[in-house]
């Protein structure tokens, strides 16, 4: 009788060791779990995530600011392209001078003169150390018809800052209904400049217009 019930206090002993390690490691279990197994995975996943999203935002402030200096660009070049459309449109003589300076790119032009049949015009060019005499239509085709070393027009051309498209867009300021019937790079007194002559619609004598070749100055304007 002694012998039996001292064995089942043994096996009661036993059971109830196994039970409290069993829930010991229940515990540590849990413990774990709370002191932020999971946490650290849940941080590192909501890190991850929103890289992306500030690196999206970036790009698309980036893009945004890019295609806003684009347009600015544009704009800007379009209202610089636009100052002298409407002279250009209405005074063949811009044709003519863009048709030799596309032929001769490092020319300088000294002197412009329309035919009397407006359909042809006499250009002067200044080409390293020589002048070309050429015949230009208003369709661009041109003729070459003499050259000569000149040593004043060469000067003349070196020492000017203004160039004839410049001067030429200067003296039609502010006037409209006329073309350009003659100019030329003169020295006159020690003063260098472009003097400008127009013809009217109606063919009468224009205004003729005197413009520093160094400064761009108008220096007099006759309106007949």
């Amino acid at each position: 009788m002694t012998i039996t019930t001292l064995t089942r206090k043994t096996a009661l002993t036993g059971t109830g060791v196994l039970a409290a390690l069993a829930l010991a490691a229940c515990g540590t279990t849990a413990d774990n779990g709370d002191d932020g197994s999971v946490s650290p995975e849940v941080d590192a996943s909501s890190a991850v995530a929103s890289t992306p999203a500030t690196d999206d935002a970036s790009t698309t402030s980036a893009s945004a600011s890019s295609s806003a200096s684009s347009t600015s660009a544009s704009s800007t070049a379009a209202t610089a392209g636009s100052g002298s459309g409407t002279g250009q449109a209405d005074d063949p003589a811009y044709a003519v001078i863009d048709a030799v300076l596309e032929k001769h790119g490092d020319g300088i032009i000294v002197e412009v003169d329309a035919n009397d049949d407006d359909t042809t015009w006499e250009v002067d060019v200044v080409v390293g150390e020589e002048v070309k005499e050429l015949d230009v239509t208003a369709d661009g085709d041109i003729t070459e018809t003499d050259r000569e070393s000149d040593l004043e027009d060469v000067q003349k051309a070196k020492d000017a800052e203004v160039t004839a498209q410049q001067a030429l867009d200067t003296a039609r300021e502010g006037r409209d209904g006329v073309t350009l019937d003659k100019m030329d790079l003169d020295d006159d007194n020690g003063t260098l400049q472009w003097e400008v002559e127009f013809d009217r619609e109606d063919g009468s004598d224009g205004p003729e217009v005197e413009i520093d070749a160094r400064s761009g100055e108008v220096l007099t304007v006759d309106e007949h």
